[in-house]
């Protein structure tokens, strides 16, 4: 067991999802030999640090800066199958641990050419494959994605929705297709008033999506309308969006405007510390008919941050959100723009309840990724 090998191949900024730095950190306690594999540019420095302090090798590919983009990228894919080929020959993996479609295709090809025998470890971080719109490059590439997602030694989805959606096109693979949510990372706030304070702290942090501003002055008019005391806390804009945003609101919400406070984008650290003096918090996923699958069934980060910190959520356009929100009964779900209205006595009569509940899921560790990380293990022996 201590002579098994690991590497985690990406190429994107993928340690900023905190389940594959889990992931790596739970393969290197079970005394599994990990390397990391990606372009320079796209590992942050925070988890490069927290990476070399637990031991694992850092490969890094620096991309070339060539002015065209097609030569560009070009040029950097052959130099990162060229890097990973020579490591793959060397180093004899007793697993490929890759994220998302792309490199889980090139690392089963590889396998077959070049006669190897790892097992394949497939992250499903995002779907970009099932929007191709070329529909004869999609055929083939969902070919290889079906090809390599049953080679595979097990798949990691983050929620029921996506993995239902893909064992429809690909059944053979329900079996060792296991859901394991990037959830909580350990529940930090141990007490959270039942009763909902005089001055309602509200917040959305995410990003800045179509309709966002309206969508945000109804929720804040509807707590206007019925004389409650609030204010409401937007983070995530840039310096032009904080510009606009300031006239449009000076403009058409007058009677409002000192209670909704802008900010840019803040990390999710400080995030957390906003979140112990919160009351409400937001997530917006509106259906615009633009939204591509995986933006419909993805399970946004923000609504474990919320779980966590014991605040109660408010939820629109969210499928996954909206299924945990009403299984847990920890929020409201907004089905269409006019139940806005309602938001405000439905808070008051019900935020000890969402506040039970929460504290319910914090004590049954409900969502908390070290337990979800777990379920790999099976697989692993």
């Amino acid at each position: 067991m201590s002579n098994r090998k690991a590497l985690f191949i990406c190429i994107y900024e993928s340690l900023s999802n905190d389940y594959n730095f889990s992931l790596i950190k739970y393969l290197k306690e079970r005394s599994i030999e990990v390397d990391y594999l990606n372009f320079d540019e796209n590992t942050n420095l925070n988890y490069k640090e927290a990476l070399i302090s637990l031991g694992i090798r850092i490969i890094n590919i620096r991309k070339n800066k060539i002015r065209q983009n097609k030569i560009r990228h070009l040029f950097n894919a052959l130099k990162y199958i060229i890097v990973l080929i020579r490591y793959i020959v060397c180093k004899n993996y007793d697993y490929i641990i890759a994220v998302d479609y792309q490199l889980n295709i090139l690392a089963f090809l590889l396998k077959k050419a070049l006669f190897k025998k790892y097992r394949l470890v497939y992250i499903i971080q995002e779907m970009y494959q099932y929007s191709i719109k070329n529909q004869i490059i999609k055929q083939i590439v969902l070919n290889l994605d079906k090809k390599a997602q049953k080679d595979s030694l097990c798949i990691l989805n983050r929620n029921e929705l996506r993995k239902d959606y893909i064992d429809r096109i690909n059944p053979s693979i329900t079996k060792k297709h296991i859901v394991t949510y990037n959830g909580v990372y350990k529940y930090t706030t141990k007490y959270r008033s039942y009763h909902l304070r005089d001055n309602i702290n509200i917040i959305y942090a995410g990003s800045i999506r179509f309709g966002l501003l309206d969508f945000l002055m109804k929720i804040a008019e509807s707590f206007q309308v019925n004389k409650m005391r609030f204010k409401l806390n937007i983070y995530g804009l840039n310096d032009h969006e904080l510009k606009e945003w300031s006239r449009i609101i000076i403009e058409r919400y007058p009677e409002i405007n000192r209670k909704i406070n802008l900010n840019r984008k803040v990390t999710n650290e400080n995030i957390i510390r906003i979140l112990e003096n919160t009351d409400l918090g937001i997530i917006y996923y509106p259906n615009d008919g633009f939204a591509s699958i995986n933006e419909l069934l993805s399970a946004p980060s923000k609504l474990f941050e919320l779980i966590g910190q014991l605040v109660p959520i408010i939820s629109y356009g969210s499928a996954f959100a909206d299924k945990i929100i009403k299984e847990y009964k920890i929020g409201i779900v907004i089905n269409k723009i006019s139940d806005i209205k309602n938001i405000p006595n439905k808070i008051v009569e019900e935020y000890p309840v969402y506040i039970k509940n929460l504290n319910k899921m914090r004590e049954n560790n409900i969502f908390v990724r070290d337990k979800e990380i777990l379920k790999v293990a099976s697989f692993l022996e």
